[in-house]
């Protein structure tokens, strides 16, 4: 025997909100337990902070570790490539080597409209390590370790490009106010990229702000 069974959809109720408090990590850090093994009191993680009897106090005082950027840093990014690290800093359109503490040194690139970049790490064995650079008003660049250069990039507005991330050898980007992203070919970092419209998948409109990988 077969047949439909039509129910009665139940009248739509107003969502309630609730204030609920959080105790502050009086307990300290916890880097032992699962999230549901954890206390309330106990921290996921702990930066600058330290634990008191009913309060958790910020850490006092700062140390300069390099002088003469001219401006406020807004990006610090790292370089790693085995025995070769690097740290690099965008402020007052500059990017600047700041590895080594004290006085910096000359600017590895100038004149950039904005110093809010996005980064993402390339290795291939083919050009090496590679730190890929965007920030959604400037031409993309590369850092190689010791000098930044252009980043070549055909079929997204350069300019208009404010995302990267690196996924299974590609190097992928994503534009401003965009519903697409756009791909490399294997082992590139930029170069001819190919559109991947994702508009239609969830019909909702807005807008690609992250891209990530996600192993299960």
């Amino acid at each position: 025997m077969s047949g439909i069974m039509y129910g009665k959809r139940p009248a739509r109720t107003a969502r309630k909100s609730q204030s609920l408090s959080f105790p502050a990590p009086v307990a300290g850090w916890n880097a032992r337990d699962s999230l549901t093994g954890m206390q309330p009191n106990e921290a996921v993680r702990l930066d600058n902070f330290f634990p008191s009897f009913g309060k958790v106090e910020l850490r006092r005082g700062h140390t300069e570790h390099v002088t003469g950027l001219g401006a406020a840093v807004k990006t610090l990014a790292e370089f790693n490539a085995g025995a070769t690290r690097k740290m690099i800093a965008a402020a007052g359109g500059s990017i600047f080597e700041v590895t080594t503490a004290g006085a910096v040194g000359a600017a590895l690139d100038t004149g950039n409209a904005s110093d809010e970049w996005q980064t993402a790490q390339f290795d291939d064995s083919g050009g090496g390590a590679r730190l890929g650079m965007v920030n959604g008003t400037d031409d993309p660049v590369i850092y190689n370790g010791s000098t930044i250069a252009a980043m070549t990039l055909t079929g997204p507005t350069k300019a208009n490009v404010v995302g990267i991330h690196i996924h299974k050898s590609r190097s992928y980007f994503w534009e401003e106010d965009s519903q697409s992203i756009w791909y490399s070919a294997l082992n590139a970092l930029g170069g001819a990229c190919t559109q991947l419209p994702l508009g239609r998948l969830s019909g909702w409109g807005g807008n690609i702000v992250g891209m990530g990988s996600w192993s299960v």
